[in-house]
């Protein structure tokens, strides 16, 4: 049970954040049950929504096609075209050329149907992305870095180490001018008058 959720977890990550976001997968020891709960419902309101959505657009593909259908009859019947004419092709009329048959009115449920079923479903993903965000929190403990990344950071490390060798230097090059023009640590603040006397 906890396999499956972790497994729908990973989908739903996939699903909501995108490819631009990168979260592992958290371990199952560090789930609680409210987060597994939270899984469960958010997969079972996608489910639901989808087979919604899937119901209502193959009704509403139905009714785009029964009603394309009727129009383009009123439309021969206007035109005086009878069904299986010789000359229908030379009458002008609404949705010339198309011909519904039981084919097109199966392809307008399954498109309908398909349709309906996606956005439903990812208007529920959306909606009810915010109750995975404490299961998002667990899995950001490893963080995957990108090639750009790991580059990036290489170099301002160089970068550091090059800041951190060159103030070292000045140190030694400073420390070096004072004792070889014999002015010790201790006369950093005597003036040249003050030498003199």
């Amino acid at each position: 049970k906890h396999s499956s959720a972790v497994t729908s977890l990973r989908v739903s990550i996939t699903v909501t954040m995108g490819s631009s976001t990168t979260i592992t997968t958290p371990d199952e020891s560090s789930l609680s049950k409210e987060n597994y709960k939270a899984m469960a419902d958010v997969r079972r309101s996608l489910w639901m929504e989808g087979f919604k959505g899937m119901g209502y657009g193959a009704i509403f593909g139905f009714a785009i096609h029964s009603g394309t259908k009727a129009m383009q009859s009123w439309s021969m019947k206007r035109a005086n075209v009878a069904s299986g004419s010789t000359d229908a092709t030379a009458r002008h009329y609404l949705f010339r050329g198309l011909a519904f048959t039981k084919n097109t009115a199966f392809l307008s449920v399954m498109a309908g149907g398909a349709l309906g079923a996606f956005l439903l479903s990812s208007t529920a993903g959306k909606n009810e992305v915010h109750n995975l965000h404490p299961v998002f929190d667990l899995g950001k403990k490893n963080t995957f870095r990108t090639r750009y990344q790991m580059l990036a950071q290489q170099s301002q490390a160089i970068d550091e180490e090059k800041a951190r060798e060159h103030r070292r230097l000045n140190r030694r090059e400073t420390i070096t001018d004072r004792m070889v023009y014999g002015k010790g640590l201790s006369d950093c603040g005597r003036t040249e008058n003050d030498e003199k006397n």
